[in-house]
């Protein structure tokens, strides 16, 4: 206990406190003021062998954890995603009543891009047309989508209702 480099001093559980608070802050003094350690052992820790294989065990720990969190998040991102093209916006009236109305191709068109974007960019696949400009994707949509038979159909709906008309070939 009467070790000044700090590995008799103080527990292990103690160390193991401040490798994980260094592990998440990258900050030794952040690390030393949070566990009630001086800042100069905190460092020696840190820089040892097995301070090092620690802070990179607890850091691998929480990239599960933030990669398994965002997962979820995702998830629960496209489910919305896919409710809201399926069923609409709900909107409230002027009267207070809520109804639902379609979202908007261009909104569709811009899904459809960022979603097409990710998938290429997960995937890594040579052959997809990787692309960061998604109005520019989005716009080639709804070009294809004008060329079909469901072209006709937008086309010949109001504005308000599906948030393409007038889109120029620069948009």
């Amino acid at each position: 206990m009467t070790s000044q480099s700090g590995s008799e001093r103080h527990s292990y559980d103690t160390k193991l406190r401040a490798l994980a608070h260094f592990a998440s802050s990258n900050s030794a003094a952040s690390s030393a003021r949070s566990s009630n350690v001086a800042e100069s052992t905190v460092s020696t820790w840190i820089k040892s062998d097995e301070g090092i294989a620690l802070v990179a065990d607890i850091r691998a720990v929480m990239r599960h954890e933030v990669a398994a969190n965002l997962i979820s998040i995702a998830r629960i991102a496209t489910e919305g995603i896919l409710e809201r093209i399926q069923h609409g916006d709900e909107v409230i009236l002027a009267s207070g009543d809520r109804m639902r109305r379609m979202v908007p191709a261009k909104d569709l068109a811009y899904i459809s891009a960022g979603a097409i974007n990710q998938h290429a960019l997960l995937c890594r696949d040579g052959e997809s047309k990787q692309t960061n400009n998604l109005k520019a994707l989005a716009a080639d949509l709804i070009r294809a989508m004008r060329a079909s038979t469901l072209g006709t159909i937008i086309d010949a709906m109001p504005t308000e209702q599906t948030g393409v008309g007038g889109l120029d070939e620069g948009e």
